[in-house]
């Protein structure tokens, strides 16, 4: 008999892809229903910068009025992704994050932990560290 296990984990990792990628849409378009809806009630962030913030600190952050943010990014892409899970409804993920904002190249290490509520999956956790180019 062959195991669904696999082809489980690939459904699933396609869902969570897909997830963090409408997320990261989300926090470029401050889009705050968007984000309501994908952030446990109990998520926490831990920002480029090093802060620590809880979800109602993130959320605020996004509510800001459309002429007092700064520049959207124009590129976006998510890749170099690594998917674990450590129960059968919690994904532990690693991925890159590229950003060109203002004609500025930024990258970004996340780790993410994410938790299957009914069919939806839902961000738990954040940590988002800045990449720096390596000297050649």
């Amino acid at each position: 008999m062959l195991s669904l296990i696999p082809a489980l984990c690939m459904l699933q990792s396609t869902d969570i892809k897909s997830t963090l990628t409408i997320y990261a849409n989300a926090v470029i378009s401050y889009d705050v229903s968007t984000l309501d809806r994908l952030l446990a009630k109990d998520y926490l962030e831990v920002s480029p910068l090093g802060e620590v913030d809880e979800r109602e600190k993130v959320l605020s952050f996004y509510r800001v009025p459309q002429d007092q943010r700064g520049p959207s990014p124009t590129k976006l892409e998510l890749s170099d992704w690594i998917i674990r899970f450590p129960e059968k409804s919690t994904a532990v993920v690693v991925f890159r994050e590229d950003l060109e904002v203002a004609g500025r190249k930024m990258s970004f290490r996340v780790t993410s932990v994410l938790h299957q509520k009914g069919s939806q999956w839902q961000l738990v956790a954040n940590h988002v560290n800045g990449l720096t180019s390596k000297p050649k």
